[in-house]
């Protein structure tokens, strides 16, 4: 049992998930003689009622992070359902530093692993297909990418500051007969929403799988 678990008050568990009831299995001896802690997961799909069957009587809070939290822009949604609010708000002050943090349901936690948790792959794949594109209309790669990476932050701040919804904002764009309702008519022959939506369902199904 490492030492720095009997020391802490608050521990985080961030072994793959499905290696969790191996590891957990040679701190069972240890966590019963150990005063009340807290535990947060980051394991995607093991639900709390398999946490807490683990780790007995310790309190245990699920999270879900995403990989931009390492550059104080990230996701982190909290499971809400089986903890105090003591814990949450605890958990809260930990991850304000470095991203925003959602309270949902325990029975949304794969659909947050889903979205937010696999997300920024499905972000990056988007970014590197822009950047293609204007590379094989004659830009040099790195214009392609300062206009991609331009035109993504702009948007993001212009959909933060409005009341608009997407679709809304995606209207303003698109003048009749111009070029970018040409572009938006690909993407819908392509049915590029069903694509994300069916790419967030698979993963989100994943998770359940690893629970």
């Amino acid at each position: 049992f490492e030492e720095g678990i009997k020391q802490a008050e608050t521990a985080f568990i961030c072994v793959k998930p499905q290696i969790f009831k191996t590891v957990v299995s040679s701190w069972k001896k240890d966590l019963q003689q150990l005063s009340k802690k807290v535990f947060i997961s980051i394991m995607a799909g093991i639900p709390s009622t398999t946490l807490k069957n683990e780790l007995g009587s310790h309190e245990v809070l699920r999270v879900m992070p995403n990989l931009p939290l390492t550059v104080g822009k990230g996701a982190i949604a909290l499971s809400a359902d089986f903890v105090s609010e003591e814990t949450l708000v605890l958990a809260e002050s930990i991850f304000k530093n470095v991203g925003n943090t959602v309270r949902v349901q325990e029975s949304w936690m794969d659909a947050v692993t889903g979205l937010s948790g696999s997300g920024p792959a499905y972000v990056f794949e988007f970014i590197e297909g822009l950047i293609m594109g204007g590379v094989k209309m004659g830009l040099t790669r790195a214009a392609a990418k300062e206009l991609v990476l331009a035109t993504l932050e702009g948007s993001l701040e212009l959909l933060k500051q409005s009341s608009k919804e997407p679709q809304a904002l995606t209207a303003m764009v698109s003048s009749p007969g111009g070029t970018t309702i040409a572009g938006l008519q690909v993407l819908e022959e392509k049915a590029f929403r069903g694509l994300l939506m069916r790419t967030v369902e698979a993963a989100t199904q994943r998770s359940k799988e690893l629970g």
